[in-house]
């Protein structure tokens, strides 16, 4: 088996606010190794009762050829002040028009999580992956800020942030194992 990380190249559509260093939303999110544990760069979704989107356009692959087994996305994420009660904060990995809820919660706290979605099969057609599916993916990430405990800190919402977004392709025949047996 074969796999190749893709990673955003562009904004599709966006919604989210930006924090730090990049032009885009898509550059604050590409990184290969996630290097923003101060939130130095990352997207934000951060008013209560609003769902906020970032869609982004993700690179073709090159040379890579055969079967695709699958497509993962990943994205790390933060809620940084979670709620003990009332809305919960959701969030969503979104694909070519579907969506999957990662988290759904009360409370996450100050640490990263990794949200992960794994697909056998494309959600648009429902059937296998093509390298031409894998060159037209749009996908993305979704966030509501839930209510929370009024006073603490004095933000009455959750805020959520994402700091790294990409996805990868399993593709390629397993390669088999041999074994030799001695008589």
């Amino acid at each position: 088996m074969n796999y190749l990380t893709i990673r955003p190249n562009g904004d599709n559509s966006v919604g989210w606010t930006t924090f730090g260093s990049g032009s885009y939303h898509y550059d604050r999110v590409n990184e290969v190794t996630e290097d923003d544990s101060n939130g130095v760069s990352c997207v934000i979704a951060s008013a209560y009762g609003e769902i906020y989107s970032d869609y982004f356009n993700i690179q073709n692959h090159s040379a890579e050829s055969g079967t695709i087994s699958g497509v993962t996305i990943y994205a790390i994420y933060q809620t940084t002040y979670g709620t003990d009660y009332g809305t919960p904060t959701e969030i969503n990995l979104y694909c070519n028009g579907y969506n999957t809820n990662i988290f759904d919660g009360r409370y996450s706290g100050s640490k990263k999580d990794t949200g992960i979605w794994a697909m056998s099969v494309n959600p648009a057609t429902g059937v296998a992956w093509t390298w031409t599916n894998i060159d037209d993916i749009v996908c993305g990430i979704q966030g509501e800020p839930g209510l929370r405990d009024k006073g603490k800190a004095g933000v009455d919402y959750d805020i959520i942030y994402c700091y790294q977004f990409f996805a990868i392709v399993a593709y390629g025949a397993a390669v088999p194992t041999l074994f030799m047996m001695h008589g």
